[in-house]
């Protein structure tokens, strides 16, 4: 297998090959990031997505001979990598308290053109840009970064930060739902209120979150994005949890409550929590 095609297999988007230092790239779950990163040395490389693995996944070429020497070269480079991956994390941290301490509440444009134009959020102004959307991700209580989302909708967290395993959480209800992103959070949040239901909406940020996630809260179900190559279907499929796709290839629930009103979209949810209860 070479290198390109086991990068691949663990979800990366290769748009080309540097050699002998680490290079941030596109994932599949989310092919408009940079979560990805890779390192790749000819005869052996690492690659990794930040939102899915724990630590740098090796790649060996088969005709390296397996010396000592070479594992060892091999775990330097990975002890290398995670110091500074501690560096780089704490430093997005402090970085997104800091953003959130200078932002105030005010109108989005962007969540506006979601279903939300009275709404307010954490805007942090900038001199020569639209204001960005700051949502912090906290893995417990502690904020360990933040999404950023720009008026036009492009999404990306600090450089550096913690994503695995972070969240950002609405409301403290028996009924858990995993969802990926916040304006389909607020979607979800607005409709199951109509319908009477006490949720806990975890806004995961990415599918492979989702499945993490997953993990830990048995009693979930999840909310799925109805992608094209049903990377959300499958890993909601095969946690075993329940779980609600959208109607429409190419929607999320904010997509959905967008196109058929908030009403429609209760009495949607309504009826499958109909079903669950009957199971």
């Amino acid at each position: 297998m070479s290198f390109h095609e086991f990068a691949a297999s663990h979800g990366l988007v290769l748009r080309g090959l540097e050699i002998g230092k680490i290079i941030r790239c596109s994932t599949t779950d989310n092919p408009r990031s940079k979560n990805g990163a890779y390192l790749f040395e000819g005869e052996w490389g690492w690659c990794m997505d930040w939102t899915r693995h724990e630590s740098p996944i090796i790649w060996q070429d088969k005709g390296v001979e397996d010396t000592p020497q070479f594992r060892q070269r091999i775990k330097d480079s990975k002890a290398k990598h995670s110091q500074e991956r501690t560096r780089n994390a704490a430093k997005a941290a402090t970085k997104a308290i800091n953003m959130l301490a200078r932002s105030s509440l005010e109108l989005s444009a962007y969540m506006s053109r979601k279903g939300f134009p009275d709404s307010t959020f954490n805007m942090l102004e900038r001199d020569d840009d639209y204001p960005l959307l700051i949502i912090p991700m906290r893995i417990g209580r502690n904020i360990i970064g933040c999404q950023t989302i720009g008026h036009e909708g492009k999404k990306r967290f600090i450089f550096g930060q913690i994503t695995k395993g972070a969240t950002f959480t609405i409301g403290d209800g028996e009924v858990v739902l995993l969802v990926e992103g916040f304006a389909s959070a607020l979607s979800l949040q607005i409709a199951l209120s109509k319908i009477g239901i006490k949720y806990k909406i975890i806004v995961c940020f990415s599918a492979g979150n989702v499945s993490k996630l997953a993990k830990s809260h048995p009693n979930a179900i999840i909310i799925c994005d109805h992608d094209e190559s049903l990377t959300s279907q499958n890993i909601a499929m095969s946690s075993g949890l329940r779980y609600w796709i959208p109607p429409l290839e190419g929607e999320d629930v904010n997509d959905t409550h967008m196109r058929i009103g908030l009403f429609k979209l209760s009495q949607l949810l309504k009826k499958e929590f109909l079903l669950w209860q009957k199971k």
